[in-house]
């Protein structure tokens, strides 16, 4: 007959086992053993016993799952690129925060009177060179950065918007098929 040691992970979680010998010892981290194959089943209120796993653990198991899977799609598309002028610039976090300086530094040096502005070490630019998704690279004006800015913004709100429809979704599902049936849009 087989013997299963078993590995307690909290009370409520699924456990680990191992196979052993019917006469072999437990080590400090298995408290005791079973008889039974323990796959699907999880550690008892007291932690001396096995419990089959009950339907609302699995659904809350699998819910978790989903809320990690949109989590990451939102931020795959968070970073998927945005279109502005026939171009497509990046759009993950870096490529946010470069946008908001850039933005920034050019309004900044241009908000300074003249004679300031012939202390620094070149003129003031007209544009900015910026490096696209593909790439290559286009300039930008000042006027050109507050678009893109609003571009960005307005994606990342979407991705959120978005995120917040699924997990409301997610939150009134009750079967594992219906959350199964949430996934990010394509």
């Amino acid at each position: 007959m087989a013997k299963y040691a078993i590995t307690p992970r909290g009370e409520g979680k699924p456990v680990g086992w191992r196979l052993i010998e019917d006469n072999a010892p437990l080590s400090d981290t298995e408290p005791f053993s079973v008889t039974f194959d323990p796959r699907g089943y999880v550690l008892d209120v007291g932690g001396t016993s096995l419990r089959a796993v009950s339907n609302a653990e699995v659904i809350a198991e699998e819910k978790e799952k989903k809320r990690v899977a949109l989590r990451e799609a939102r931020e795959r598309a968070l970073g998927a690129g945005v279109s502005y002028q026939g171009n497509v610039y990046d759009s993950d976090r870096e490529a946010v925060t470069n946008v908001f300086q850039a933005l920034q530094g050019l309004q900044a040096v241009a908000s300074l009177p003249p004679e300031v502005q012939a202390l620094l070490p070149g003129p003031v630019p007209e544009t900015i060179t910026w490096k696209l998704a593909d790439n290559s690279y286009t300039d930008l004006t000042v006027q050109d950065l507050i678009f893109l800015m609003a571009i960005l913004a307005l994606h990342k709100q979407t991705q959120f918007a978005i995120e917040k429809s699924l997990l409301d979704a997610l939150d009134a599902a009750t079967t594992s098929e219906a959350i199964q049936a949430i996934n990010w849009p394509s």
